[in-house]
């Protein structure tokens, strides 16, 4: 994958020289939290995709009476991180998913 850089509002050779294409780089910081999500909302806008993920813990019931669960109404869902991503993006990661999903599928298969 490559990005493109880019900027509205210059000149024609000033455009051509910020559009070169350049490899990326892949970095990921030491010390990158990695967070369980269990649960995902998905809301779409005209022209992006917002998904933000959740972890969901069930309450501790051991030892609990009755009345005790009954008086659980809700269990809450933490917000651990909110993604967004233009149609284009999302129609990638869609297709990457896909194929990974299947290579996956097909090792657990053998």
């Amino acid at each position: 994958m490559s990005a493109k850089t880019g900027q509205e509002g210059l000149g024609g050779m000033e455009r051509e020289m910020m559009a070169i294409e350049r490899p990326l780089e892949w970095y990921v910081p030491e010390g990158l939290d990695v967070v369980w999500a269990n649960n995902v909302v998905i809301q779409h806008h005209e022209e992006e995709f917002v998904m933000t993920f959740f972890q969901v813990m069930p309450p501790m019931l051991l030892g609990a009476s009755k009345e005790e669960v009954e008086a659980i109404k809700t269990v809450r869902a933490t917000a651990v991180a909110r993604i967004t991503m233009s149609p284009t993006q999302i129609e990638r990661l869609i297709g990457v998913l896909q194929d990974n999903f299947a290579k996956w599928k097909r090792k657990q298969e053998k």
